[in-house]
Formats: structure tokens, sequence, C-alpha cells
């Protein structure tokens, strides 16, 4: 079995896979029965002497030596059980090896002492850290309940996946309710990365809705998507999402052929002249140098009162893309408290 793969046994949350794996390993060794105490391990063989080649009081068969005949039967007899035991004995000695190394030191101490035997190995064990499957569910659950927290600090993101997974994982083993149907765990795990990059969250879950409706989304495609809309190395040397890091997913050709925002001179202007031309809405941009997280209507990192979407300041040769724009239209229709906000906003700047 690949040590990549294998579970190292510390507390009671690594039992049930840990025993999946042990057990399946003893039966493919033909080991699980003695294991279990339903079988005996195969006793050392003792090789045939004149003396238990004698034949038993009573018996009509000469007292003479042993004929060759008798010899070679007790002999080839004897082999056969001699070669039982070894592979037993071997098959039991790879067995215990790979208990050792997957057994944490603090639990191993305790549990497996040399003297015993495996059966008392897998007996200790089972008292001290093995659990029921009513544990396995509500250790699942609360695993999952922590996965679930929305990721706030952009370096975290990968992190914060690798452990979404695992509790998605160890759900679906423990066969809890929230892990039965898409429906059921898609809204946690887009509300939880909904506050890196709103745009994502709710464009993912747009286009995906008939997959969702449909039960045909696995939580393994899910976190495969959205590392592909992520720029890893960024994440990984800055504490910064770079504008544009996650993509939309309405449609990829669309975005491909669109306009871009301000990142490209209007047609007939320099990219010198651009850099220097100042934006009309400096309050915009003061509140854009100040913000750390991504707006709720566009994505981009600044605050929505400096999107350019939101607002009919926007610099000169602005163009927006039709891809956010639908977003936008979508989440002003279905989020009405930020809705109202924007509007009473627009009021306020409308009457400076």
């Amino acid at each position: 079995m690949s040590t990549q793969n294998t579970v190292l046994l510390k507390t009671q949350e690594n039992w049930k896979e840990w025993n999946t794996q042990f057990e399946g390993l003893a039966r493919g060794k033909n080991l699980w029965g003695i294991i279990t105490g339903d079988e005996q391990e195969i006793l050392k063989p003792a090789p045939p002497t004149d003396d238990t080649l004698a034949p038993p009081a009573g018996s009509t068969r000469s007292t003479n030596p042993t004929s060759l005949a008798d010899r070679q039967f007790a002999w080839t007899v004897y082999k056969s059980l001699r070669d039982d035991y070894i592979l037993q004995q071997t098959e039991l000695s790879k067995l215990r090896e790979w208990m050792q190394k997957t057994i944490s030191p603090q639990v191993y101490e305790y549990c497996c002492d040399p003297e015993d035997s495996m059966k008392e190995w897998y007996a200790k064990l089972k008292q001290r850290v093995g659990i029921d499957d009513a544990t396995v569910k509500k250790l699942a659950r609360e695993a999952y309940k922590k996965a679930i927290k929305p990721v706030t600090r952009p370096r975290d993101v990968l992190t914060w996946l690798n452990n979404w997974e695992e509790a998605m994982h160890k759900a679906e083993k423990a066969r809890i309710a929230v892990a039965a149907t898409t429906s059921d765990w898609i809204e946690d795990f887009l509300n939880a990365v909904r506050t890196l990059n709103p745009v994502w969250a709710t464009s993912y879950e747009i286009a995906k809705s008939k997959d969702i409706e449909s039960d045909n989304l696995t939580f393994r495609l899910v976190a495969q998507d959205f590392r592909k809309g992520l720029d890893t190395k960024l994440i990984q040397q800055s504490s910064n999402i770079a504008k544009g890091s996650f993509g939309p997913t309405f449609d990829a050709e669309e975005a491909k052929t669109e306009g871009t925002e301000l990142n490209h001179a209007p047609k007939g202007q320099s990219y010198t002249q651009k850099r220097k031309q100042k934006p009309n809405n400096l309050e915009s941009c003061n509140i854009a140098k100040k913000t750390k997280v991504a707006c709720k209507a566009c994505g981009q990192m600044h605050e929505w009162k400096a999107c350019f979407y939101l607002s009919s300041r926007g610099p000169k040769g602005f163009k927006e893309r039709a891809v956010i724009r639908r977003f936008i239209n979508h989440l002003l229709q279905t989020d009405k408290e930020f809705a109202k906000e924007v509007e009473e906003w627009k009021s306020l700047r409308n009457q400076d």
C-alpha cells in the first residue's frame, strides 16, 4: 500500500479511515480471522524423528526401523506445514511493521506491547481510539462546519480549499445528510468563497444551475473549477488577489473577445497618455487605494462605492464587460438590501 495515501492513527478522527486500510490489508494477507480471534495462528511444526515415526501402541505395524517411504512422507508433510507457518509469520511481520509506521508514537506506546499478539494490539487500539458510526458522523459534521467558514485572507485560499475537500470526503464516507446531494452543500461552498470574489461565486452558481438541480456536480469537480480560476503563484507570494485572478464563468469566449476595463487605452490614445489621464472620480480612487476587499459588484480589489459599474462617473475610455454587467444586474435584482444601499448612495452623490 502506498505510504502517500496511508492514514496516521493519532486520534478517534483517524480511526475510521485507518481501520478501513488495516482491515483491507489484513484480509488481503488472509490474516483478518487471526486479528478478530476467529482463527488461530499456525503453530510452528516440529521436524519428524524416529520417535514420532514409530508405530503407536497396539499397532500391527512392524517395530523395525521406519521404512524409507514412511520417512519421506513424514518429511513432505513437515515441509508443507513449515512453509505455511513461515508464510504466515512473514505476512504477520509485514502487517506488524505497517502498524508501527501508521500508528502515532503516543498511541503505539499504550496499545502495542512488543510481547503481545496482533490480536491484542488491535483490541487495545479499538478500545483506546476506536469509535462507532454515530461518533464518526458527529466528527464529520464538526469538520464540515469548520471547513465552510468563509475564507477571508487570499493567501489562505488553497489551504482552505484542501481542508474543505477533506471535510467533504469525510462527510461522504460518513454519509451525513449535507453531503447527500449537490444542492445541499454547494450553497455553503459558494457563500464561503463569495467574500473573495462575488462575481465568480454568483456566475458559477448561475452557469451550473442545471447541474446543481440534476445533482451532476461532485465536490471534486467544483474544487477543480475553483482552482482553475486562481493565480496560484500570486496567492503564494502576496496576501492580495490581483485583478482577474478569479475569472467569471458565464462564457469564456465572450470574456476573451470583449474589451477590458482600464488596462487598455482607448483607440487612438497612447499608453503614456492613458497613464497621465486622471480619473473623473477622485473619491473612488481614494477608496480603492485603502481597501483589500473584493468589490461585491465587479469582483475587483476595491470597495463597491469605487466601482465604475455602479457609477456614471467612470473615466474616459472605460468599457464595460457584458458578462460583469449581467452579473451586477442579477445581483441588484436578487439582493434587495444591496440594491437599496446602492440607490441611497447614488442619491447622496447626486446631491453633492
